[in-house]
Formats: C-alpha cells, sequence, structure tokens
C-alpha cells in the first residue's frame, strides 16, 4: 500500500520551528558572535533538537514556510454535489472557533503515536497575512462530503471513515490512513487540521485548503493528488483527503543507508530521478505562480512504484514576474539559502527552492544534512560559514556540476530556470526509465521500514 502525504514525517522527526522571512535578520544579526566552530552540528542528527536558548526554539522550522502568506485569488467552486450540503466557513482567524482544548478531544478512534515532551514552535508577532474577504470565506463542506478516487465519486463522512494508521504529524496536523466503510478496496490519506484562530495556523490552513483545491487530482504528475475536504465538526478539525504513499524520502534515505553492498550506479541513477521529480513539481508551481517554500527530505513522497511526489502545499507563495515571493514566508531553518540568511536578508526568489533542492539531494546522496546546528542561531551561523560542495558519494560528473549549481552562494549562479534544470538532464541522458533492478531497490527499501510495505 501507499504512505500519506505532507506529514509522513513524526513529531520527532520533524518538528521543526518558524521564523517569518521578514524577522530573519534579528536571528541572523546574532549568529555572527556564535563561534565558528558551532556551525556544523552533525551530531543533531537529521532532526533538529528542540534545545533552543530561552524564547528560542529548534531550528529546524524557520518560520515553518509552512506558512503561507498569500491566497490563491480565483478559488475553484465546490461541485454540485458538496453545494447541497450544509457548509461551514473557513475563515480568518477573528472569527474561528476556539483551539481544541489542550484534553485529547473525542478522538480516540484515530491511532495515535504516544506524545512526548516538546518544545512549541516559536512564532514571531505581525505575521502578515494577506487575506482578502473572498479568500477568507473559503468553505468547506460539514460532516459529509463528495470526493474522487481512481476515477469513483465516493461520498465520505465522518462516519463512514476507518482509521487504520497513524502516520505522522508537524507543527499544522497530523496524518493518518483511513479506509471508506463503503469502499474497502479504497485507502486514502487524511490531514487533520486542528481550527484554532492562532493567525499563523489560520494561514498555513487556508492557503493549503486553496491550494489543495487549485490542484486536485493529476494535475501533475509529482505533485501529490488531493481528493477534497471536509469541516469535522466533533473534533472542531479541517480534514483534507489526499494520495496515500508509501513512505517519505527522508525515511527512505535514513533505510537505504543502513543497507549494505548498495551500488553507487543504483544511488546516482536514483538521485537522477528525485531530482527531475521534484523541479518538475517547482516548475509546475512557478507556471502557476507560486514558489513552494518548503523543500526537504520530508516533504517528499514515495511510492513503490518509485513514483515520487511534492507534498505541504500550505507554504507555497505567490511570486512575481520574476520569481520574487509577494509575501514572508515562513519555512525550516535548515533549508535556507545563504541569501536568506545575509544581513540584511534579500527577497526570497525561486532560487532559494532550488538551494533547499540541492540540501536535499547531498542529505540523501550522504546520509545527514550538510550544515545543521542545533537552533536557529547556530543553523544561521552554520548556513553563513558553510562552504558548498558535493559528498563523493555522487558520482555522474554532470550531476555533480548541476548540484553544484543548486548549490552557488549566490542565487543568480543558480540555474535561472527550471526548464535549465532539464535541459541539462535531457541533454546529459541523465533521466531514462528506471531499471528492474532500481525498482527491486525501491521496494527493498521500502519494505525495510515503511508503514505501508509493499505488495507483492
Amino acid at each position: 500500500m501507499e504512505h500519506t502525504k505532507d506529514e509522513l514525517c513524526s513529531a520527532e522527526e520533524d518538528t521543526p520551528e518558524s521564523i517569518n522571512d521578514a524577522n530573519i535578520s534579528v536571528c541572523v544579526q546574532d549568529t555572527k558572535a556564535i563561534d565558528g566552530e558551532k556551525h556544523c552540528s552533525e551530531a543533531a542528527c537529521l532532526s533538529l533538537v528542540d534545545t533552543a536558548q530561552p524564547a528560542t526554539s529548534s531550528v529546524n522550522h524557520v518560520g515553518h514556510d509552512y506558512r503561507q502568506l498569500s491566497l490563491l485569488d480565483d478559488l475553484p467552486p465546490l461541485d454540485d454535489k458538496q453545494g447541497e450540503q450544509p457548509t461551514e466557513s473557513v475563515q480568518d482567524h477573528s472569527s474561528m472557533v476556539s483551539a481544541v482544548n489542550s484534553s485529547t478531544p473525542s478522538v480516540s478512534k484515530w491511532p495515535q503515536r504516544a506524545k512526548k515532551n516538546r518544545v512549541s514552535p516559536i512564532f514571531f508577532n505581525e505575521i502578515e497575512l494577506q487575506m482578502s474577504p473572498r479568500e477568507t470565506r473559503a468553505e468547506a463542506p460539514v460532516a459529509s462530503t463528495e470526493i474522487d478516487v481512481y476515477g469513483k465519486s465516493i461520498t465520505v463522512s465522518t462516519k463512514n471513515l476507518e482509521p487504520i494508521k497513524y502516520l505522522g504529524s508537524g507543527c499544522y496536523g497530523s496524518v493518518h490512513s483511513v479506509k471508506i466503510k463503503t469502499h474497502p478496496d479504497v485507502e486514502i490519506a487524511v490531514k487533520r487540521a486542528a481550527r484554532t484562530e492562532d493567525p499563523e495556523i489560520v494561514s498555513v490552513r487556508l492557503n493549503e485548503l486553496n491550494m489543495t483545491r487549485k490542484i486536485r487530482v493529476n494535475a501533475c504528475a509529482h505533485i501529490i493528488d488531493y481528493y477534497g475536504d471536509m469541516i469535522c465538526n466533533e473534533d472542531n478539525e479541517l480534514c483534507i483527503f489526499m494520495e496515500l504513499m508509501n513512505t517519505t524520502i527522508k525515511k527512505f534515505y535514513e533505510c537505504f543507508h543502513q543497507m549494505e553492498e548498495i551500488s553507487r550506479d543504483t544511488i546516482d541513477r536514483f538521485l537522477c530521478h528525485l531530482l527531475h521529480a521534484i523541479s518538475s513539481a517547482l516548475d509546475f508551481l512557478t507556471k502557476l505562480g507560486y514558489l513552494h517554500g518548503d523543500v526537504k527530505p520530508c516533504n517528499v513522497l514515495i511510492n513503490n512504484h518509485a513514483v515520487i511526489k511534492l507534498s505541504d502545499l500550505g507554504t507555497c507563495c505567490e511570486i512575481d514576474e520574476n520569481g520574487t515571493a509577494k509575501a514572508p514566508v515562513v519555512s525550516t531553518a535548515a533549508y535556507y539559502s545563504p541569501e536568506l540568511v545575509d544581513i540584511p536578508p534579500k527577497p526570497r526568489t525561486i532560487q532559494a527552492d532550488m538551494w533547499a533542492m540541492g540540501i536535499t539531494l547531498v542529505e540523501v546522496a550522504d546520509g545527514k544534512h550538510p550544515c545543521l546546528g542545533s537552533t536557529e542561531y547556530e543553523q544561521f551561523s552554520a548556513i553563513q560559514l558553510w562552504e558548498p560542495g558535493v559528498p563523493e558519494t555522487i558520482r555522474l560528473p554532470p550531476m555533480r556540476k548541476l548540484i553544484s549549481s543548486l548549490l552557488s552562494r549566490e542565487p543568480k549562479q543558480r540555474p535561472q530556470s527550471y526548464a535549465n534544470i532539464h535541459d541539462i538532464l535531457d541533454i546529459r541522458n541523465l533521466v531514462n526509465e528506471l531499471s528492474h533492478d532500481d525498482l527491486t531497490f525501491v521496494k527493498r527499501v521500502i519494505n525495510m521500514n515503511s508503514s505501508y510495505p509493499t505488495k507483492s
């Protein structure tokens, strides 16, 4: 079967903290006082540790790019069947229902991972929310909705969902795999986001809701399919139904680096396949007028057919004709590009996503993030001090050169469009059909440590 989308990373694995682009300079200035020896905290493993200084949190999510600050102008209308059902507005934070009580709501039917103490994400004041009256009235059906899965129109309600497995969570919601009782052969993923008044969470939730309605099904071969959404009043949550995948690229590379006797040629071909998939997804978003803002291994998913898809659209931000973000973005600190931690920070562009893609490729190839810090201050210092390099595990010369260009410290030296990346891949014949051995490799890795091992 397949694993889920955005939140395939568990809370322990992916609990990054958030910092708004607009406030980044405050943190960056403090990094100047940090001893350079602290900048490359490889001991921090693959998840950032919540050992921040007082009033600070883990560096992982600097402004959890998860936060969107620019919403779509035109929201596709719900279909007629949805329109016939009672609806409830997903409104701006001034009129949202209060946050769910800290005590466990009536969701015992949903499998949950045991909760551990964790530092709450830090959120900066005065997050700029660009929500027009039209944009804040995105309606979601209440208690029941129609979704289109595998060409089938299926009625989904709070009563006919059968939870299967808790898959993971992030700062903005949890994800479970579910079966639909009336269609037991259909398994999907559902992201459940508490409907709180927190302006940051409201912004991300609304943005993801709008983006998912824009994308829907089969819009892009390398972006997760979204089937529909629904308000669950019982739990005071917004449910977003989406495609189920096997695992995240983060879990995938953690597994294959434990394996013995992996051919370097296999790794090279997989990295080419991964680069093509991510860049294709980002190119699609760029043509829609958006950058993603939170590219990282936890937000890239893979299934047992080696299909790779980008997820977590709540951080997408509208861009202008030059590819520059129209609003501050919140994202994962470890994947910030150098220009974003300059003093003063430069505007975020699509080249920031390219840098994050380069870091992701190096992380997958090497089994660890190349310049990790345990707090946001150390992370910014690490980014400033790190001299980008391509690990020896990547052997193909054209691939090494391409990754090196993605990791250029100056954004103008990175590719100026995703078409440039695809041209290089095509010219060098770096993207081909994966061989039988490659597919066998993917299935072996997934079966090692996946919530959803492959079926024979």
